[in-house]
């Protein structure tokens, strides 16, 4: 602008406005740049944590990016590893696999995680994404960037240790118990080998580099785990069930536990109630007497098993599948036997019984001396067959006058005071309730 006569006119407030301005806009713009360069900085996987890159001397700036090397895995072992970027919208990414394949057994979540056992031994390479995620991706509204990065990655998978030995079998109260435990290594599903330095041979030489221990729980009172051979031995002290896991390590800290359960039991008893005999004694039994007993059986464990194992009883008693003998004895003699007794878990146990069958019970008198008035009278009454004790009694009829029957011996004495003939059944009784009788006549004279 130009005054009046032609001379410049300096407006000074006006011009220090702009410039102040100006060097505002400048500082925002510089601000603005410095924003938008830090939210794009480059993505990249950290190479330090926790799979390090593999850099060699040889890695330059235009060599080809060297591989990152995760933490090592043990077939069956559980493994988990967090992978981690960094720059672009971090911590913001997502992950995938889009070439290769991970050790089997172990996946890649989204947000990063691998994680899972592997089943298969080996090195294993895959290259992963990593990609920023923004609002779309349901990540948050400031990050606009759209950055991905890929990386290869390695995970070394060794053979593990595996307890193979299945369950192990019950004890019982006093009886010596050893059980040897085995375990292998597994490289596979279904690939198991003994490790080196195991040879079968070798397992009791303490050559087997495998270490055995009790990591949880305890063994039945009475049994020790050998830490060289794997074997569980000793004696079990009392019943029970005891629950525990073993642990067989290698040298090198790999190493496989499983839980086992041994049960222990008393020892598996037979008895034999009456009417069989006392221990060590026979039974004693009878011609045409029906039969009926059962054998008991204690201790061991559920469903027992009965079975003849040797000899015969005696014709016509047949041994029952809940250890019961019935029927009826079809002729006498004297028979051995011997009692089987199996339980559920494969106890064993044997009991001989004797029994000892008399035949029938029967008067073996024929006929009664003839007595004569007031002279001693004496006849023995005998009897066949079976068992003691016997009794004697007048069934039927009326002894001559001055003559008694001692029922316990089976002798009638006296001295008759009467002659006639005189009729009298007599009968005879055993320790089994049978009886026998039988018609007699006595002649009395003078």
């Amino acid at each position: 602008m130009r005054a009046l006569g032609g001379m410049p006119t300096r407006v000074v407030g006006r011009g220090r406005t702009r410039l102040a301005r100006l060097a505002l806009a400048l500082m925002a713009v510089v601000v603005l740049a410095g924003v938008v360069a830090a939210a794009a900085r480059s993505l990249a996987f950290d190479d330090a944590v926790p799979c390090p890159a593999a850099y060699t001397e040889d890695s330059g700036e235009f060599a080809s990016p060297p591989p990152f090397i995760c933490p090592g895995a043990v077939v069956g072992r559980p493994y988990a590893v967090q992978l981690v970027g960094r720059g672009g919208c971090e911590p913001n990414f997502s992950f995938a696999v889009f070439s290769g394949a991970l050790p089997p057994g172990l996946s890649l979540t989204a947000g990063g995680l691998i994680s899972g056992a592997p089943t298969r031994a080996g090195n294993w390479a895959f290259w992963v994404r990593a990609q920023d995620r923004g609002p779309a991706g349901g990540g948050p509204d400031w990050c606009t960037s759209s950055q991905s990065v890929e990386g290869e990655f390695m995970i070394a998978v060794q053979p593990g240790v595996i307890v193979t030995t299945e369950s192990i079998v019950p004890g019982t109260v006093g009886v010596v118990f050893n059980v040897a435990l085995s375990a292998h290594v597994i490289s596979g599903p279904g690939q198991l080998s003994l490790p080196s330095g195991c040879a079968s041979t070798e397992l009791a030489s303490g050559s087997c580099p495998l270490t055995w221990s009790v990591v949880q729980g305890q063994l039945p009172g009475g049994l020790r785990l050998n830490p060289v051979t794997g074997a569980i031995w000793g004696t079990p002290a009392a019943e029970g069930s005891s629950l525990f896991i073993v642990r067989a390590a290698l040298d090198d800290g790999r190493a496989g536990p499983k839980s086992f359960t041994i049960a222990v039991r008393r020892p598996l008893a037979i008895e034999a109630p009456r009417p069989f005999g006392a221990p060590g004694q026979p039974t004693l039994w009878e011609v045409g007497v029906p039969f009926a007993a059962r054998f008991v059986g204690s201790g061991g464990s559920g469903a027992y098993s009965w079975s003849l194992a040797d000899g015969a009883l005696p014709k016509g008693l047949v041994l029952g599948g809940e250890g019961t003998v019935a029927g009826t004895p079809r002729v006498s003699g004297s028979f051995q036997a011997t009692i089987h007794l199996v339980d559920s878990e494969g106890r064993t146990v044997d009991q001989t019984t004797v029994i000892r069958v008399a035949s029938r019970l029967a008067i073996g008198t024929h006929k009664l001396p003839l007595g004569k008035l007031g002279r001693n009278y004496r006849a023995n009454l005998a009897s066949t067959g079976g068992l003691a004790p016997k009794s004697w009694k007048v069934q039927n009829g009326v002894l001559p006058s001055g003559i008694r029957l001692d029922r316990a011996r089976g002798v009638l004495t006296g001295r008759p005071a009467r002659a006639g003939r005189y009729h009298v059944t007599l009968e005879v009784a055993d320790a089994l309730g049978v009886t026998s009788s039988k018609a007699f006549v006595i002649d009395v004279v003078s």
